[in-house]
């Protein structure tokens, strides 16, 4: 098993735990029933998304749709998830992408120098 899939593995555990904690500490079923998801987790996952696109470098896009999608399996968990939760999800994703991809080609771009 080489290292790529160990780090996507990792992300997702690690994904899976942020947004468990989101929503226990927000009390909230799923985790943007949280009135701090918009201005507090989301952001913070965000970070986290350019934070891992940055040492994953070419593969750091990888890293925010992992983070964000990690959403998924907590919701299903809680209450179910529905069709209209797949889609937002997909949209929260597009975001967490750009930001890996960003940070991971400064980290290409830092190394090659």
């Amino acid at each position: 098993m080489g290292s790529h899939p160990l780090k996507a593995f990792a992300l997702l555990c690690a994904g899976i735990l942020f947004w468990l904690l989101a929503s226990r500490v927000a009390g909230a079923g799923k985790p943007w029933e949280s009135d701090a998801y918009w201005y507090f987790w989301y952001p913070l996952c965000l970070a986290l998304a350019g934070m891992a696109g940055f040492f994953l470098r070419d593969d750091g896009w990888i890293a925010g749709g992992i983070l964000v999608f990690s959403q998924i399996p907590v919701m299903w968990l809680q209450n179910g998830l529905g069709a209209a939760g797949l889609f937002i999800t997909c949209i929260l994703a597009i975001h967490g992408v750009a930001i890996a991809m960003l940070a991971g080609r400064i980290a290409v771009r830092l190394h090659a120098q």
